[in-house]
């Protein structure tokens, strides 16, 4: 069967590439699950893989490049928030997430939007001395650009995680 399905916002591949590599990194160090760079836009998308492909096609052939502003590293308790990057919640985002939410029938609009950097259960100080590691290692604050929405399985384990489709924005 089949896991729910999640609409990605993937940076343009310089960075794609620099946060995976960080990703894998700080995972390693840290003994937690590395995982594909990416900011969620929708968390579970309606419909089936079929209905989800043909709509993120359509979504990303209307949608520019949008510009994605980090300031800061950050922490949380949360398990997929364990440590991330700040995002700053744009026009040029919030639009994105908005457009997204139309094109899949609404949902909740719980947008916090940010690029996880690790995921797990780690101690407040361990969090804390990965947030201080990813600001050095980045140089934040930074600009970079998201230029391809991702349609991913999103069930179980980071690791079982599969891409069912990548498509690049075109407006």
């Amino acid at each position: 069967m089949a896991g729910p399905l999640s609409l990605w916002l993937v940076p343009a591949e310089e960075w794609r590439r620099r946060l995976d590599v960080l990703i894998a990194e700080l995972a390693a160090r840290a003994g937690t699950k590395a995982f594909a760079a990416h900011l969620t836009i929708l968390g579970r998308l309606h419909g089936g893989e079929a209905e989800a492909l043909e709509r993120t096609a359509e979504l990303a052939r209307r949608m520019p490049p949008v510009p994605v502003r980090s300031p800061r590293a950050a922490h949380d308790t949360e398990y997929y928030r364990c440590v991330f990057l700040e995002v700053e919640p744009t026009p040029e985002l919030l639009g994105a997430h908005q457009r997204a939410r139309r094109a899949f029938g609404g949902g909740p609009d719980r947008f916090r939007p940010h690029v996880s950097m690790a995921y797990g259960r780690l101690d407040e100080p361990r969090r804390d001395e990965l947030a201080h590691e990813i600001e050095q290692s980045l140089g934040l604050p930074v600009a970079l650009e998201a230029d391809r929405l991702e349609v991913r399985e999103t069930g179980g384990a980071p690791s079982r995680w599969r891409l069912c489709g990548a498509f690049p924005l075109e407006a």
